[in-house]
């Protein structure tokens, strides 16, 4: 299990299963008010990263041989896989960009003959 350990975190997916409960964390804070929830629920989601991760660790280490996690701490320590994943928040936000440009594209089109209201979208 250490090698699949070792794997999760060369390839960064726990930093980024821990980002995303963090994100979560975040915006439950911006809906909740009261501190005395807030707090308790960062405490049970902290809790599940944790099992979610034990799970996560297990299903590797049943689906790939030793050997198999060998490459792959290989491949995710090459330095194309590490600018990859340094260029992956530029790359999300640039394909965020275009996905709301298009979306607002096409939900004009569809709504240009005013026959129904359009929807609020990138506004």
């Amino acid at each position: 299990m250490e090698k699949v350990k070792k794997f999760l975190e060369v390839s960064e997916s726990r930093k980024q299963y821990v980002l995303i409960v963090e994100h979560m964390i975040t915006q439950i804070r911006t809906e909740i008010g009261n501190e005395e929830v807030l707090d308790k629920f960062s405490e049970v989601m902290n809790a599940v990263g944790v099992k979610i991760m034990d799970a996560i660790e297990k299903i590797y280490a049943d689906l790939f041989s030793d050997e198999e996690i060998d490459e792959l701490i290989l491949l995710h320590s090459s330095p194309m896989a590490i600018r990859s994943r340094e260029l992956q928040p530029k790359i999300l936000e640039k394909i965020g960009l275009i996905s709301s440009a298009i979306i607002d594209e096409e939900i004009e089109k569809a709504f240009a003959d005013g026959k129904a209201e359009k929807p609020f979208v990138g506004e």
